[in-house]
């Protein structure tokens, strides 16, 4: 599948892609596994600002004509993003227990920070207030400014 990837972001390098382009793919990607369980995974569909109805259109036409494929979007609620009536939604924000989850999450990255960086200790507790203040459910922020702090 990854060389189809590249190939097809080599041919626009510049991310002009259209919903038709990316049916296109997604169809090669289910030959390469016919009748297999696939799973395509779409993370931040809300960021995905100039294309990202296109692209869950390209999912849906390509998962509607294959019912061993199966596909997992994440998202933030966004106003005018086509919903479809067969997709089962799963607000995370809503969920008892994500503040604390991410606290946790929080506290374990500045630990480890900690132990890489032990000159940052005296700034271990703001440190990790400003990550808490900031982090707004995101775990994947967190992560990345702990690879980019060790």
């Amino acid at each position: 599948m990854y060389p189809h990837i590249i190939e097809a972001c080599s041919a626009n390098p510049k991310g002009e892609w259209n919903e038709k382009d990316l049916e296109i793919l997604l169809e090669e990607a289910m030959a390469i596994f016919p009748h297999r369980r696939v799973i395509f995974v779409l993370d931040a569909l809300d960021e995905c600002h100039a294309f990202g109805s296109e692209v869950l259109c390209a999912i849906t036409k390509v998962y509607r004509k294959a019912p061993w494929c199966k596909v997992l979007v994440t998202s933030r609620p966004k106003g005018g993003m086509p919903r479809e009536e067969d997709v089962t939604e799963l607000n995370l924000d809503k969920e008892p227990g994500l503040e604390a989850d991410i606290k946790l999450f929080i506290a374990d990255r500045v630990n480890l920070l900690m132990k890489a960086r032990p000159f940052f200790a005296p700034l271990k507790s703001e440190i990790a207030k400003r990550l808490n203040e900031r982090a707004e459910g995101m775990f994947l922020l967190v992560e990345h400014i702990h690879r980019a702090s060790s």
